[in-house]
């Protein structure tokens, strides 16, 4: 069936072990996805046959924007992705990349069913961008927040880099097999420089420590190599 045909077909449809005119499909359970792919067209290149394979190739830089990426053009940006939904879907499932496809330039991963979309970064694999209300938040490009990653705000849990960056904790909702069930994966976020700047303001020296005196309570910072 073409691209078209695909968009449309029915839940009762995709599920059937055959086409309408009785032809048994060719892929079923968990591969059902393929029948819906013209594996046979010539691939026009190498990110097109990946793509046909349900892989996906992004960015995300120091601001937190996530950028699609084509193996082609590895110096290069395909376009921002700036929908709400799917950049929290994206940075809610975010885990280290443990596949052995690619880890060398995409350390990390993001799963959706059958697709597979390998992450490469500047710093870090998600980047917070606001702090209201206690919370750690990622705020998408139109305003819209990503509420699966919005994260409690614990100073003890502060890290701070050798070139001064600030990084707090994040628990994703990994996921290592279609089919299975989550599991928390414990990742450092980077804390976007506009709102890192917040903080520091916070901090003092005090001898070798750094102590961010937030709500009337100090805390040194620890540094980030100190995290297990």
């Amino acid at each position: 069936p073409d691209g078209a045909a695909a968009a449309e077909v029915s839940r009762a449809e995709y599920e059937s072990d055959a086409w309408p005119d009785g032809t048994p499909k060719r892929w079923r359970g968990r591969d059902a996805w393929k029948n819906y792919i013209d594996f046979d067209s010539p691939h026009r290149t190498q990110s097109d046959e990946l793509n046909r394979q349900r892989i996906y190739f992004f960015h995300i830089d120091a601001r937190g924007r996530l950028w699609r990426k084509e193996l082609h053009k590895p110096d290069g940006h395909d376009g921002q992705m700036r929908d709400p939904r799917m950049l929290d879907f994206f940075f809610g499932h975010m885990q280290r990349n443990t596949t052995g496809m690619h880890e060398d330039r995409y350390p990390y991963l993001s799963r959706r069913a059958h697709e597979r979309y390998f992450a490469s970064c500047d710093e870090a694999p998600i980047v917070f961008n606001d702090l209201r209300d206690g919370e750690l938040r990622f705020l998408c490009p139109d305003g819209a927040l990503a509420r699966s990653i919005s994260t409690p705000f614990a100073p003890s849990e502060l890290r701070i880099a050798a070139d001064g960056k600030l990084l707090h904790p994040v628990v994703t909702a990994a996921v290592d097999e279609v089919g299975e069930r989550p599991r928390g994966e414990r990742l450092m976020a980077l804390i976007e420089s506009g709102t890192a700047s917040r903080l520091l303001e916070s901090c003092e020296e005090q001898g070798e420590a750094i102590v961010l005196t937030w709500r009337g309570e100090e805390t040194v910072l620890l540094p980030l190599d100190s995290e297990t």
